[in-house]
């Protein structure tokens, strides 16, 4: 049973509607194919051009010694049993849905092996839908982000570019990690960024990137997701430049706050250990005693559309970036620090941070197209001491001091 399928033309048009609004990953596509156990099977799912492939499993319930394979080229995930490899809350047992690892390519082969035993008493498999990454660049080479978010030569640059000019900044830049995150309702994946904050495995993002331990748990974290050089080719293209090190179903929504649109997140031990084995810094944050204030300079490490980790710290004109504003209110929230750095889709969740003393003083979470005014250069972000005092007075847990000390 093969997937829709369409021409190139077809295609070329589809995308340019849906990238329409940036950081938009991928979109699922229906598929209703149901595996019937007792006799190995094999077939293909294919979307021409797509950047990857995510399957959803409506139904997963093999019995022991049988096996489920989603191939590509790139990658190879074996599963199970019930499927999921990260356990579910108790009382969840009925449901078996869940999405497979982030399969790269544009053709995932699935194969189903039978080996002998009994099957009574097991459902089998159903593949309800699957997700494919959208292409963000035409057959020319073009990008085809909407020119409305973004100047045609934006003023961030590869973070390798500031390695010897600015090398705090630049390390401040390593504590990011590129997220590909499936939504709420399972109809789109998106690209976002959050980075590790204070200590022990933590890590700040929106919430509007990440709500539920579901969607943290099919979540790709991406570290170290960078070029090498500051003309590397894989700087243009959406999940360019490979990450160092893939988390994934490997850690703990701790805390959600909606409208201050932050979700804390602590990476399990495991994790930690491989964060730490690679040396990946954290961030400090300003605390209420020392709030951003009009007129400071800023720099936001960030992953412009799911592209390789950027900086920007300066604006089209190349006069530096700086604090606008500390009470920007628009339908996005209420007294924000206002900026003119560009930001896209995809850098929802970067660190606001100050050029003084290189703490981030707010949470990006707020561009233009965003808005509805398409004229209006203003980005906004949450004052990084709000969150902070709102997970101090409102969530049942105890801050280590390294947040913000």
């Amino acid at each position: 049973m093969a997937a829709r399928l369409c021409s190139g033309e077809d295609i070329q048009q589809d995308v340019g509607a849906e990238i329409h609004a940036t950081g938009n990953a991928g979109l699922a596509e229906t598929f209703n194919h149901t595996i019937q156990l007792g006799k190995s099977t094999r077939f293909r799912i294919a979307y021409p051009n797509a950047r990857f492939i995510y399957v959803h499993f409506s139904k997963f319930d093999l019995p022991k010694g049988d096996s489920l394979t989603l191939s590509t080229k790139e990658t190879t995930v074996v599963y199970t049993g019930r499927g999921r490899r990260r356990k579910r809350n108790s009382g969840d047992d009925d449901d078996t849905s869940f999405y497979s690892d982030r399969l790269e390519g544009d053709a995932v082969n699935v194969l189903y092996k039978h080996h002998g035993g009994q099957t009574k008493g097991h459902y089998g498999v159903t593949i309800g839908s699957y997700i494919r990454g959208v292409p963000r660049m035409d057959r020319d080479g073009k990008s085809l982000v909407n020119p409305t978010c973004v100047s045609n030569e934006p003023s961030w640059k590869p973070a390798v570019c500031y390695k010897k000019s600015h090398p705090k900044a630049f390390e401040s830049s390593r504590a990011l990690a590129r997220m590909v995150t499936v939504g709420p309702a399972g109809a789109v994946a998106q690209y976002s960024t959050g980075f590790l904050v204070g200590c022990d495995g933590y890590f700040l993002t929106n919430e509007h990137n990440v709500r539920t331990q579901d969607q943290v748990d099919s979540t790709d974290f991406g570290f170290l997701a960078a070029s090498a050089d500051c003309d590397d080719t894989c700087n243009r293209r959406a999940l360019g430049c490979s990450h160092k090190l893939l988390v994934r179903g490997s850690a703990t929504l701790i805390a959600v706050g909606t409208t201050l649109d932050y979700a804390l997140l602590r990476f399990h031990k495991a994790a930690r250990r491989q964060i730490d084995a690679i040396g990946i810094p954290y961030l400090r944050l300003r605390d209420a005693t020392y709030r951003a204030e009009t007129g400071d300079e800023i720099y936001i490490p960030q992953h412009p559309d799911g592209t390789a980790a950027k900086i920007v710290m300066t604006l089209k004109n190349g006069t530096k970036a700086t604090i606008t504003s500390t009470h920007v209110t628009n339908k996005c929230g209420k007294d924000q620090l206002g900026y003119m750095a560009e930001t896209i889709g995809g850098s929802s969740g970067s660190p606001v941070i100050s050029m003084a003393d290189h703490r981030v003083v707010g949470l990006h979470h707020c561009g233009e197209c965003n808005t509805g005014s398409d004229g209006d250069m203003l980005r906004t972000a949450i004052p990084i001491h709000k969150i902070l005092a709102h997970l101090q007075a409102n969530q049942d847990i105890e801050l280590p001091a390294c947040f913000s000390r």
